[in-house]
């Protein structure tokens, strides 16, 4: 009976599921074909996640809507009652037969990249399990998603609505970040690079998730008929079609209203000192009580460093930035305070102490005010290693073409992060590389590379280089993301350089190994 029952599905679905696939393995075809038409040289598997987060939700809604809604809609599933077969084993073959197919589609979208992927990434068996982990986790939890929800019937939208906009809510007003939490971490900007440890936590709470939906499944599917099984298998009236449209459209009044009065007045320091340069707005805060001389100084120095990085960059504006006196802080260490819904800049620093150095304090304040423009996205680790390197590149920029080696500690440091097999795999993996061979280190080798750019290609590659990787501002949405897919690292440095990576790379390992062994790390 149950080998009846699943050739009953495998007939009544197979188009679809054909046609599924198709989608499915046509859109990752699609995607790897325009990546290596753009040259990029990152992950292969970094177009699989616009498969992961924007094609297979669809494919798992139209599963659930074949093989469970329809079912109760047309009450299909009468014809069935009567055979001596429990419904548990019923839903137990529909269920099994939509993962099975998700778990498919899934995995062949991945071994399908890995295929195309084959002459440019290094796929270990570790990392090819991680992955195969990671997508499987993904398709199982979006599947019994979409599976529970199917037995909602004519509540599945008004389900759908207002999961979005309790999830609006919780990213808005907690501090609750979805792309950090179970099933989403496994699809998180990691994935394509991450080749070494096993994401346990997120796999582990996905794994309990998915339990849960599949529990809560079989508990909606198992409801006998005449109940809240055939109420929810229903058309929605024009009534309740009505109805519903009127609560949402309340409900999105209501989400306006609060949110104008949750706006609150700019940030500002009254009585603080100001310097402007244009767009460059400067205000340090220091005590009545304290000596306002150096502040002083110090917001003119600010603002001059500010401005010629805007020019630089080609920055069309700037966050305002707040430099607040803190005496009891180390002369040495700065602090960036993080405020909500906005990207002003307020950070602390003890600029009156004797120890106190300026030019490190101005080199540091150049990163975080480029960190704030972008909301955070530029220590995404993909472009972590030109911010990190930039960060240091800047001070010296107008020397950018002179060797290496004239900057004798940063070259030492250079030498020494990338003695261990530094390769361009350690360019997306910049978070794991840093912490192998220490922060430091990292830096002087992502400076390297900078000047390495600027050297053999000329200053003005090497400035277009930068402003298309550090200057575009792009929307706190979607938008986002795309844009960071569309316009990768490598990519930038062929368009806006005209550098192929692969050319740059090797130049950047003979600047490397043209300079003096390194010193052990003090």
């Amino acid at each position: 009976m149950t080998g009846t029952l699943l050739r009953k599905e495998l007939q009544q679905h197979w188009l679809a599921f054909l046609l599924l696939a198709l989608v499915t393995f046509g859109a990752v075809g699609l995607i790897s074909f325009t990546m290596n038409m753009r040259g990029v040289s990152g992950s292969v598997f970094m177009g699989l996640l616009v498969v992961f987060w924007f094609i297979l939700p669809p494919v798992a809604l139209l599963l659930s809507q074949r093989l469970v809604a329809l079912e109760f809609r047309e009450k299909t599933q009468l014809f069935l009652e009567p055979l001596p077969l429990p419904r548990w084993r019923m839903i137990t073959i529909k269920y099994a037969l939509g993962l099975a197919v998700t778990l498919v589609l899934v995995l062949g979208a991945l071994a399908l990249t890995a295929f195309f992927g084959r002459n440019s990434e290094v796929l270990t068996p570790r990392f090819g399990a991680i992955l195969a982990a990671r997508a499987a986790g993904w398709g199982w939890f979006v599947f019994s998603f979409f599976f529970v929800t199917g037995f909602f019937g004519r509540y599945r939208f008004l389900f759908f609505l207002a999961l979005g906009a309790a999830y609006g809510l919780c990213d808005h007003y907690t501090n609750f970040r979805a792309e950090q939490f179970g099933p989403f971490a496994l699809v998180d900007t990691r994935f394509p690079y991450e080749s070494t440890a096993f994401p346990v936590p997120a796999l582990r709470t996905t794994g309990l998730l998915s339990l849960g939906l599949v529990g809560l499944g079989f508990l909606l599917g198992l409801v006998r008929e005449g109940t809240v099984g055939a109420l929810l298998g229903e058309k929605m009236s024009h009534r309740e079609k009505m109805f519903v449209t009127a609560m949402i459209m309340a409900a999105l009044i209501t989400m306006a209203v609060f949110e104008e009065r949750k706006k609150r007045a700019p940030f500002d320091l009254p009585g603080a000192t100001e310097e402007s340069r244009g767009t460059v707005v400067v205000k340090v805060g220091v005590p009545l009580d304290a000596d306002r001389r150096r502040g002083y100084a110090v917001a003119a120095r600010a603002a001059d460093e500010l401005s010629a990085l805007s020019e630089y960059l080609s920055l069309e504006t700037l966050p305002p930035v707040f430099i607040v006196l803190r005496p009891d802080l180390d002369a040495q260490h700065f602090e960036r305070l993080k405020l909500e819904e906005t990207s002003d800049v307020v950070v602390r620093a003890n600029f009156n102490a004797a120890a106190f150095v300026e030019r490190d304090f101005l080199d540091w304040l150049v990163r975080e005010v480029l960190v704030a423009r972008s909301r955070g996205r530029l220590e995404l680790e993909r472009k972590r290693w030109v911010l990190d390197g930039f960060a240091v590149f800047w001070k010296g920029h107008a020397q950018a073409a002179a060797p290496l080696s004239e900057e004798s500690d940063l070259a030492a440091r250079a030498r020494r992060g990338a003695a261990n097999a530094f390769s361009p795999a350690d360019l997306g993996n910049w978070l794991s590389f840093s912490k192998k061979v220490g922060e430091e280190d990292a830096k002087g080798v992502a400076w390297s590379g900078l000047r390495t750019l600027a050297r053999r290609h000329g200053t003005e590659a090497c400035r277009g280089f930068l402003r298309a990787v550090l200057s575009p501002a792009v929307a706190k949405d979607a938008r986002a993301t795309w844009h960071d897919l569309l316009h990768p690292v490598t990519g930038s440095l062929e368009t806006a350089a005209g550098v192929r990576f692969d050319l740059f790379f090797a130049e950047w390992q003979e600047e490397l190994a043209a300079l003096p062994a390194p010193s052990p790390a003090p």
